[in-house]
């Protein structure tokens, strides 16, 4: 909710400052003014305030822009940039929202090597292991 709050903020305040009906800002500064302004709106709606502030930052360099252009006269100019101040005052209260990543490592151990096969041993139980034959106990 408070989300669209500021965003009713961001329209209010920049499109009037930068809207077609004033003769004191060109066609074309108009247009690209109201398509900062669309961007501040659209990322104010989502609650990205840093992005919001960006696209703000990026409204004031065009103001001066097109100022030094002769696209957009003094007047029109102090008054979008006063609208910008406020949306960003605005912007400020807005919260911010943290995402936190955690990652889980498992080790696991292989089995242990399977008994020797039975085959392996040949000849067992038949004798001592001392090499001789049967009976000699010696």
């Amino acid at each position: 909710m408070r989300h669209r709050f500021v965003a009713l903020i961001v329209v209010a305040a920049l499109a009037t400052a930068c809207g077609d009906d004033t003769p004191s800002v060109s066609a074309a500064a108009s247009q690209q003014l109201t398509d900062q302004v669309a961007a501040v709106r659209a990322a104010a709606t989502n609650g990205d305030a840093a992005g919001a502030g960006a696209f703000l930052d990026a409204i004031r360099a065009s103001v001066e822009e097109l100022q030094a252009s002769g696209e957009l006269n003094d007047a029109a100019a102090r008054d979008i940039l006063a609208a910008a101040a406020q949306v960003e005052a605005q912007l400020e209260q807005v919260p911010t929202t943290t995402t936190t990543t955690t990652t889980t490592t498992t080790t696991t151990t292989p089995p242990p090597p399977p008994p020797p096969d039975d085959d392996d041993k040949k000849d067992d139980d038949k004798g001592n292991g001392n090499g001789g034959q049967p009976g000699d106990d010696d």
